[in-house]
């Protein structure tokens, strides 16, 4: 039975003054599920029942005193398609906004000259929609505590996404 596990990881660094999110959705084989040919290319694609879990990744300098708390996750969809004619969004048919706010204990890591700090939801989405297409931003709320004090970050990303066969068109 093949792993339907998807993971959207995130990353931010603990020192950025941009509001962006390096993003990527992996399969279970950590390979990118991103279209770029054939009738989804442009979005991450994916299959009725995948389930998605999420990763934050906030990088600071190795030695630096950093702690960091994630407060939520907002997903935020809008179907490209036809009003009325398909799912809100990829995981519920009567809702565009899904949130994800348990966070699980963060790990870290040391990799070069920095410090990761790696926390993993455990609220799961299941993709719902068999078909169709949306546009998705993502939110991600934080609290990072330096020396200076605790500075709450908003941070987003806005992934273009498809389900099945993209829409309510033949193949």
């Amino acid at each position: 039975m093949a792993d339907n596990t998807i993971t959207l990881e995130l990353q931010v660094d603990a020192d950025q003054v941009t509001k962006s999110l390096g993003y990527r959705f992996l399969d279970a084989g950590g390979a990118s599920i991103y279209r770029d040919r054939g009738r989804c290319a442009g979005t991450y694609h994916f299959d009725k029942g995948d389930r998605i879990v999420t990763r934050v990744v906030v990088s600071a300098k190795a030695g630096e005193t950093v702690e960091v708390a994630v407060t939520d996750l907002s997903l935020v969809s809008v179907s490209t398609l036809l009003p009325g004619k398909h799912d809100l969004s990829l995981f519920d048919a009567m809702s565009a906004c899904q949130s994800i706010g348990q966070w699980g204990v963060p790990e870290r890591h040391r990799k070069g000259d920095e410090t990761l700090i790696v926390f993993t939801s455990s609220d799961v989405l299941t993709v719902a929609s068999e078909n169709g297409q949306w546009q998705m931003s993502g939110y991600l709320s934080l609290v990072v505590e330096t020396a200076a004090g605790k500075t709450p970050r908003l941070f987003y990303f806005d992934p273009e996404s498809t389900s099945g066969n993209g829409g309510d068109v033949p193949q």
